[in-house]
């Protein structure tokens, strides 16, 4: 066993961002089929818990992670916006 010092303080957390599928195949399920190979790969990792990070007015990114099992626990407002030039 591993010195607690050593230890991940967010044990079995990962996150999700930046998801995007390209608007010619959305509504054909890749969306879910991206997330449900994700969530196998991060249970193999001991992943038990996934945040994921979407603007608040972005009602179809948020639908899609509702729709593929996700449970809105929080919200954050981190304050800043990201404006790529």
């Amino acid at each position: 066993m591993a010195r607690p010092e050593r230890q991940a303080r967010a044990a079995g957390l990962a996150d999700i961002g930046n998801l995007h599928i390209d608007p010619s195949a959305q509504g054909k399920g890749l969306e879910h089929r991206l997330l449900a190979a994700a969530a196998d790969w991060l249970r193999l990792c001991g992943a038990d818990r996934l945040l994921a990070y979407e603007r608040d007015g972005d009602k179809t990114a948020i639908d899609l992670l509702l729709g593929a099992g996700f449970r809105e626990l929080t919200r954050t407002d981190r304050g800043w916006e990201h404006r790529p030039r």
